[in-house]
């Protein structure tokens, strides 16, 4: 599937972003272009969440969970790694 951005209300259940008293899950199937500064008690990742190399990003959660065959997490690679602010 496309990537979708997290700032999209469209890519969410019930077409709404999550806030900071909820937490997020990435579907197996879902991959999600970080492109906003996330604050969340959970943020499940069975899917796909990249971080948007091109803006600074802020995640702040008590959890952070990617797991699963298909789970994927990338804040930069070797390749192109992340030169803006993260946090």
């Amino acid at each position: 599937s496309a990537i979708q951005r997290w700032s999209n209300p469209n890519t969410w259940e019930g077409g709404r972003i999550p806030t900071s008293t909820q937490q997020a899950h990435i579907a197996a199937n879902s991959a999600v272009l970080l492109d906003m500064n996330v604050d969340l008690q959970e943020i499940h990742v069975e899917g796909m969440l990249i971080v948007d190399n091109t803006k600074d990003i802020s995640i702040s959660a008590e959890k952070l969970m990617v797991m699963g065959q298909s789970a994927y997490f990338e804040f930069g690679t070797a390749g192109t790694p992340y030169t803006r602010r993260g946090r």
